[in-house]
């Protein structure tokens, strides 16, 4: 079974990035490496290029009214190379597993009702039996290691 990471995503809104204008991108965000992120080019006709940054050396292209979606973590910058002003988005994903228990977690982050603080040992025996609901089933879990939280099962 594949868990994927929870995530938090950091929202840019719109920008607009004038001709021959920059915008840096850290790959950092509150103690967090960045997991991968999202650019999304609202304009009609042109491109923005994505850069390594500080160097500046182009390695991709966000195409007009099309997006660019890559995992990442390290500083890269959007450059409008055209003559007029660009608006775009961005969406950083970070990491969010040290938010689960967190007594004040980021905005918009929700909260998991009833878990067990880090470091609480399992229980014995754990979850036991089966549901009625899709079948029956019987027999001992083997403690409480994943919580269920956003319709799948993440590993705690």
């Amino acid at each position: 079974m594949v868990a994927n990471v929870p995530t938090r995503v950091k929202p840019s809104g719109t920008i607009t990035i004038t001709a021959g204008q920059t915008v840096v991108f850290s790959g950092t965000d509150n103690k967090q490496t960045r997991i991968a992120f999202v650019v999304t080019n609202l304009d009609a006709s042109n491109v923005l290029n994505i850069q390594t940054s500080p160097q500046g050396r182009d390695w991709g292209t966000v195409f007009a009214r099309g997006y660019f979606a890559v995992s990442f973590s390290g500083d890269f910058q959007i450059t409008n190379l055209s003559a007029g002003s660009i608006q775009c988005q961005v969406a950083e994903l970070y990491p969010d597993t040290g938010n689960l228990h967190d007594p004040y977690p980021v905005l918009g982050v929700p909260k998991l009702a009833n878990a067990a603080p880090p470091g609480t040992p399992s229980a014995p025996g754990g979850n036991t039996g089966g549901g009625t609901t899709g079948g029956s089933g019987s027999g001992t879990g083997t403690g409480g290691n994943f919580i269920q939280a956003g319709g799948g099962t993440h590993l705690r």
